[in-house]
């Protein structure tokens, strides 16, 4: 329902302070969100609608400066997300990223729990009462 200026990990992360809340390490992920940002631009210093977000951002938020002025840069490739849910709590989520050389600046971006884990009953959680809500 957005609309999509706001399909953005990055707008969301320094707009919108309920999908900021529920980043349990904000700074890392925010940082690190900047260095893919960074990357970016590297690859297309001229890319219109980047260099829109990152005069958006800048004059938003005095902490994506500070970010944005220590060059950061930051390739996603795995690792973990600490995520916090309004309705099942705290998730801690492996990550892969994938990508093809077919289209370098798409990638695939997989979530999951560790088998057995409080985050993999809770995702169950949410899945079942998603099922409930349809």
């Amino acid at each position: 329902a957005r609309p999509p200026r706001e399909r953005n990990t990055a707008w969301l992360l320094f707009r919108d302070e309920e999908v900021a809340a529920r980043h349990r390490n904000w700074e890392g992920s925010a940082r690190d969100t900047v260095g893919m940002l960074r990357m970016a631009a590297g690859k297309a210093p001229d890319d219109a609608g980047l260099v829109a977000l990152v005069g958006e951002l800048s004059m938003h938020s005095a902490t994506f400066r500070h970010f944005w002025a220590k060059h950061h840069v930051y390739e996603k490739s795995c690792g973990l997300t600490l995520l916090r849910h309004p309705e099942v709590g705290d998730l801690d989520l492996t990550f892969v990223t994938w990508t093809t050389p077919a289209s370098p600046n798409q990638m695939l971006v997989t979530y999951t729990p560790e088998p057995g884990s409080p985050s993999e009953e809770a995702l169950r959680l949410l899945g079942s009462m998603s099922a409930m809500n349809a």
